[in-house]
Formats: C-alpha cells, structure tokens, sequence
C-alpha cells in the first residue's frame, strides 16, 4: 500500500486526464535550484495524517444503487436530466441549474435508475 501522500495524490490527479512525459535528468535544471533552497529554521508542526478511502477495493459501500434511485426519482433536476438522456437533449431547455449537466450531456448514462457521468 502506498503512504497516504501518494494516494492523496492518486485521488487528486484522477479527476483529470493527462499524459506522462518522460524528461531526461539532464533537461531538469530548473529542479537544481529548488533542491539548493535553504531548509526552514523551525520545523513544521507535525500534521495529522490524512486518509484516503479507497472505495473501489472495498467491499463496504456507503451508498447503494438502490438509494441514490429513490433519491434521483424525487430531485426534479436530475428526472429531467434522466429524461433528457433518454429522449435527446432539448434545446428550449434551460435554467442555470440544468447547466452543468448539458455541457456534459454527451457524457451522461442511465444504469438502473441512476444518472452516471463518464462511465
């Protein structure tokens, strides 16, 4: 298992897509100036240890299918949104609250009830 700072990491970077570059060391020598800093006088407090839940690899699951169903079948946003990605997105629809579901509309499923995005 990875320290909690690589996870944090992980967690963080995985709502964005990227590529890795591979950079040769000797291209890197903006880093030389930054390893030569001087260290702080006083040392950071020690902080807390932060925690990642990673909730693919477990077997508890804190919402079921079933719950975020009932609780989409009584938001009025998300049945429209529901609707829209069954029947095809309307154009004489609008209102700021359905703005950050149609500029991903092309993005949007329903499994059993549920809006996804991405997936």
């Amino acid at each position: 298992m990875a320290s909690p700072r690589i996870q944090w990491w992980a967690v963080t970077l995985r709502a964005y897509e990227y590529t890795i570059v591979y950079k040769e060391g000797k291209y890197h020598s903006n880093t030389d100036a930054l390893s030569c800093l001087p260290l702080p006088e006083k040392p950071d407090l020690e902080r807390p240890e932060e925690r990642v839940l990673m909730l693919e690899s477990s077997d508890i699951t804190l919402v079921t299918a079933d719950q975020v169903k009932v609780w989409t079948d009584k938001d009025p946003v998300l049945l429209w949104v529901q609707e829209m990605v069954h029947r095809g997105w309307s154009a004489e629809l609008k209102g700021m609250e359905f703005a950050p579901y149609a500029v991903r509309k092309h993005e949007l499923s329903i499994q059993n009830g549920c809006v996804l995005w991405g997936v």
